[in-house]
């Protein structure tokens, strides 16, 4: 039987019609497939977006430099939505009901990506490479640079300057993403242990030293990191080890222009806003619109817990 060659014109359009599953799948087909689909990369990309994710996820969830690579984008895209989904999902679900402190679905992890994206962009700059060290992390490759001051101002103020462009509507679930996913990983916690084996005790400052510098280690590294940290206990485990041996292996004057910079960064969302903070973002959501979202956490989603014991997931320590 003579083999029949489909136009590039119908291959093309079923690409675009496709979803990212069978993207991915079309581009390992054969070499042909693969070139076709990277010579029109932008095109494809745009109309997958178009159809496939809402303004406001592409706006926040896109990466920087999408345009040299699109389709890689595209994929790195929808990596991201869905870890952000199952973030906020297991976030939502596993708050005490008694807890006002829930928010808005997913597009805060998006903000956050954003936030991590512009400092390893910086760092990798001034640091001069473009893939990381093998066995080195974006957080690790500052540990003593000498110039990590400038460095760190450079890297808040670009910072600064992206959460001053969001919009009222993008703050409520920033809010959500820093109070209830981020802090997950280091509220109340000392991340140090005293003779007995039980939480060693820190005074006020310290704690909230800690608590920021943390914040600024999850901030630095990404999402990636929470859904890593909450997957299982034993990722759990090996990232509060990590989170330990970075705060003994950091000098002291390092750990508090980087807490510094986190609190700063924090606290800067609330600049030039009409309404003061309040208490948490669940004071930000009518009952209808918690209700809906807690809905859509507890059920109507594909991604399932690995690891059932939620409070160590969400980085309670041991009593």
């Amino acid at each position: 039987m003579a083999r029949i060659q489909v136009p590039e014109t119908i291959i093309l359009d079923i690409v675009q019609a496709s979803g990212v599953s069978t993207l991915k799948a079309l581009r390992l087909t054969c070499r042909s497939f693969y070139n076709l689909i990277e010579a029109y990369g932008s095109s494809i990309r745009a109309s997958i977006l178009q159809r496939l994710y809402s303004d406001i996820v592409a706006k926040h969830f896109s990466l920087q430099n999408s345009q040299d690579r699109p389709i890689k984008a595209l994929l790195a895209l929808d990596r991201r939505v869905k870890a952000a989904e199952w973030i906020a999902a297991v976030t939502l679900e596993n708050r005490n009901p008694d807890d006002d402190s829930n928010g808005p679905g997913n597009i805060g992890i998006g903000i956050l990506w954003r936030i991590s994206d512009i400092a390893q962009k910086l760092v990798r700059e001034e640091l001069q490479f473009d893939s990381l060290p093998p066995g080195d992390r974006i957080s690790t490759v500052t540990r003593g640079y000498p110039n990590l001051k400038e460095l760190e101002s450079q890297i808040l103020d670009q910072q600064i300057a992206y959460i001053h462009s969001l919009t009222e509507e993008d703050m409520t679930p920033l809010d959500f993403a820093l109070t209830c996913c981020v802090s997950a990983l280091y509220s109340q916690r000392a991340f140090e242990f005293g003779p007995d084996g039980r939480v060693k005790w820190l005074d006020d400052l310290d704690l909230e030293n800690r608590e920021n510098w943390t914040m600024w280690l999850v901030l630095r590294e990404g999402p990636h990191f929470i859904s890593h940290a909450w997957k299982s206990a034993a990722g759990n485990e090996e990232y509060t080890n990590f989170i330990v041996a970075e705060l003994v292996r950091r000098p002291e004057e390092q750990f508090l222009i980087e807490q510094a910079a986190a609190r700063r960064l924090a606290n800067e969302r609330w600049r030039n806003r009409a309404n003061s903070p309040p208490s948490s973002p669940r004071g930000l959501l009518d009952d209808d619109i918690y209700d809906e979202l807690l809905g859509w956490a507890r059920g109507g989603r594909e991604i399932e817990r690995s690891f059932a014991k939620v409070q160590q997931c969400l980085g309670y320590p041991p009593l």
